[in-house]
């Protein structure tokens, strides 16, 4: 007689945990709450579908295998660990890990939402695809973007973060670019260009998936400035 494989299907609850032990399941549907795979192996033969408002969590340590890990819109998917499985993601990703930790992707990924690999997390998909219709963060990331980018939408890396747009309004210099949501930035100000010259101008700024613009007011006493935003 052939053994069925169970199907896991979370409801609206505050939280579920899989740790220490590997939990097999046909599919796995999160509609709502907190999925957490800690320290465990959660194997799902089918899909994994994080819903519209809910949330799973693949610590490092964790691993995840499934055909298929699929986001809804509003889903949120937050990761360090390893992940055997193709992706897509409608939703939000998020990798904000220890430092000098690697997020490991065995799978094809297609993005049409936002990915955020945040710190100086790396995104290790060997020759994987990943192909972005959305957002791929990468802009303080250590390691290189994915040798298998195929980049129909908007991705930052260090090498190419977010333009800036410089005008003059009045007296004053503005400056505005698009601020990916998940950092902070610091507007800073150097009379010289060394190293150790730059200064923070005010309070670092939220990003908010939107334009941030500032405007700063040079003294007439400064004969040259230079501007820079260092992403926190």
């Amino acid at each position: 007689m052939k053994r069925r494989i169970p199907k896991l299907l979370l409801g609206v609850v505050l939280g579920f945990t899989v740790s220490a032990a590997t939990h097999s399941y046909a599919e796995v549907k999160v509609s709502a709450g907190h999925l957490v795979v800690s320290e465990g192996h959660l194997v799902a033969t089918g899909t994994v579908d994080v819903a519209s408002g809910a949330t799973v969590s693949v610590p490092e340590g964790a691993n995840l295998h499934a055909n298929l890990l699929q986001i809804r819109s509003d889903g949120l998917v937050m990761a360090c660990g390893s992940l055997l499985t193709a992706v897509f993601n409608e939703g939000e990703w998020i990798a904000d890990c220890n430092t000098g930790s690697t997020l490991t992707i065995s799978g094809e990924v297609t993005n049409w939402g936002a990915f955020r690999i945040l710190g100086d997390t790396v995104l290790d998909m060997g020759s994987e695809t990943f192909t972005n219709h959305g957002l791929l963060d990468l802009m303080t990331s250590s390691g290189p973007a994915p040798s298998g980018l195929v980049d129909f939408g908007t991705t930052f890396t260090a090498e190419t973060p977010p333009p800036v747009e410089i005008g003059m309004n009045g007296s004053s210099l503005r400056m505005e670019f698009f601020a990916p949501s998940g950092r902070r930035y610091q507007l800073e100000v150097s009379h010289t260009l060394e190293p150790d010259s730059w200064m923070s101008v005010g309070a670092p700024q939220d990003g908010t998936d939107a334009n941030l613009a500032i405007e700063v007011a040079p003294s007439a006493q400064e004969i040259r400035s230079f501007y820079r935003f260092r992403v926190l």
